[in-house]
C-alpha cells in the first residue's frame, strides 16, 4: 500500500469517533480540529507506515520549507490555522503547504518517527519539522514518549535538545523538558537536570507544568539529590512551579507518606 497524505487521511477517518473527538478536545483546553482517533490506533498505523515506507512518508508529508524559517525555528507569524503552529487558544486546522487538516495527521507523523529503526542523525531533520509544529501538550508528550531511539544514543540526543531548552517558544521548551524527564532521570544526569530545570525562566503555563512534572519524577527516582535541591536556598523556582511540584508528588503513589510530608514542610517554610 502506498501511504500518501490522502490515503492516510482516509484510513484515519475510517477510525474516527466523533464523541471521542469532543472528549479529547476538551482535555486540550482549546478548539482543535480532530477526527477522534484513539492513540493505540494511531500508533498501530504508524508502525505499519514505518515498516513499509517510513522515509518516503516522512519526506512527503512535511518539508523544512513548509513551516520552518532559515534559522531552524518555527515561523509562527502567520499560522493561525496551521496544525502545530499556533499557541493555546487558537484553532488547530489545515494548511495548504503542509496538506494537513487534522491533529491526528500530525500526531501520526510524530509516531512514525518514533517507530523508525534509524539512528538519530537520520531522524533529526524530521524531529525538527515535527517540533516546529507542536502547539499543544498532547502532540508534545505523546511524541517524546515515542522517541525510544534516545536510549541508544543518549548523548547525541542530549546535545540536540540543548537549543530547545534555551528557546523562548513555549512548546519548543516543553519538548526539551519532557524529553529530559522521559529519558534522563538517572544518577549520571540528575545534577545536570536539576541545574537546567532551575534555570528555566518562562511564563508559559505548559512550560511551568512540564518542569513541575519533571521535578516530581526526579523526586521519585533520585530522591536524595532532588529533595536537597527542593530545600536549598539556591532553588530559584517560581512559587507556582514549586507548589505544583509538591502537589504532583503528593498525588504520586511512588513516594512514601513520610516523603510527602517532608516536601509539604519544605513548601510551608518557603511560603512563610
Amino acid at each position: 500500500m502506498e501511504y500518501t497524505k490522502e490515503k492516510v487521511r482516509e484510513l484515519l477517518m475510517d477510525m474516527a469517533e466523533p464523541d471521542y473527538a469532543k472528549f479529547s478536545g476538551s482535555l486540550l483546553g482549546r478548539e482543535a480540529v480532530m477526527l477522534g482517533v484513539r492513540l493505540p490506533k494511531i500508533r498501530e498505523l504508524a508502525k505499519k507506515i514505518a515498516k513499509a515506507e517510513g522515509r518516503e512518508y516522512l519526506e512527503g508529508v512535511l518539508s523544512d520549507t513548509d513551516a520552518v524559517n532559515n534559522s531552524g525555528e518555527a515561523d509562527r507569524k502567520d499560522k493561525k490555522n496551521q496544525v502545530g503552529g499556533g499557541s493555546p487558544g487558537e484553532r488547530t486546522g489545515g494548511n495548504a503547504a503542509d496538506g494537513i487538516l487534522y491533529m491526528e495527521e500530525l500526531m501520526l507523523y510524530g509516531m512514525v518517527i518514533g517507530c523508525m529503526k534509524e539512528k538519530l542523525d537520520v531522524l533529526f531533520p524530521y524531529i525538527r519539522r515535527y517540533v516546529a509544529r507542536i502547539d499543544n501538550w498532547s502532540l508534545c508528550d505523546s511524541f517524546c514518549a515515542g522517541l525510544k531511539q534516545t536510549k541508544k544514543q543518549p548523548e547525541l540526543m542530549w546535545d540536540f535538545l540543548q537549543p530547545y531548552l534555551r528557546s523562548d517558544k513555549e512548546f519548543d521548551l516543553r519538548f526539551g523538558v519532557v524529553m529530559l524527564m522521559d529519558f534522563y532521570v538517572m544518577p549520571e544526569y540528575i545534577d545536570r537536570l536539576l541545574e537546567i530545570f532551575d534555570g528555566i525562566r518562562h511564563e508559559g503555563y505548559y512550560v511551568k507544568m512540564a518542569v513541575a512534572w519533571a521535578l516530581s519524577v526526579c523526586l521519585v527516582k533520585e530522591w536524595e539529590k532532588s529533595f536537597a535541591y527542593m530545600g536549598s536556598p539556591e532553588n530559584h523556582l517560581d512559587e507556582f512551579t514549586y507548589a505544583k511540584t509538591v502537589q504532583k508528588c503528593r498525588e504520586s503513589f511512588r513516594l512514601t507518606k513520610g516523603q510527602k510530608e517532608s516536601l509539604t514542610e519544605l513548601k510551608e517554610k518557603r511560603m512563610k
